[in-house]
């Protein structure tokens, strides 16, 4: 499996993820949209770091690098628990470039160990396009099952190892 360096998400990011963030294949299987500036990108993460507004739930953003010394980020990783459900929304974009090169794998392995630490989360769940075959394999290698449809988007859902 690839190795994966990530780092907590910074404001300053965005001048190092906005060139990436200027390809249209992404937006096929993501609901965000194409920044059409650095500030409006900036602006974005700003508020991502500033978290949500709404006491039960928790947002972590990082940035995945290829290299441990962090100079070529390769994508970005997502996750939002909400504590009185008990469980966490995980997400990941691979940029373009490094498609098909195992790094969705190795982010999605990395966030479920990263999250299964964290003290009352007893599920996982992410939302994938109906249309994306590589993202919906890589969920079900990691033992995720389909629970639902919504909107276009499966739902996947798996139980925290350490709940089994």
């Amino acid at each position: 499996m690839k190795e994966i360096y990530p780092r907590l998400l910074k404001v300053m990011d965005a001048e190092k993820t906005f060139i990436h963030l200027q390809e249209d294949a992404l937006y096929n299987f993501i609901p965000d949209k194409k920044y059409g500036n650095l500030e409006d990108l900036k602006i974005r993460y700003q508020k991502l770091l500033d978290g949500s507004k709404n006491r039960n739930e928790i947002w972590l953003n990082w940035l995945i690098f290829k290299d441990s010394d962090r100079k070529n980020p390769i994508g970005t990783m997502q996750a939002t628990i909400l504590k009185d459900e008990q469980k966490a929304y995980l997400g990941y974009v691979i940029y373009k470039k490094y498609w098909y090169l195992g790094y969705g794998t190795a982010a999605l392995n990395w966030l479920i160990h990263h999250l299964e630490k964290i003290e009352n989360i007893n599920y996982l769940e992410a939302y994938v396009d109906i249309n994306n075959k590589y993202s919906i394999k890589i969920l079900e290698n990691f033992y995720f099952e389909n629970i639902r449809v919504l909107d276009g988007d499966f739902i996947f859902q798996r139980l925290c190892n350490k709940r089994l």
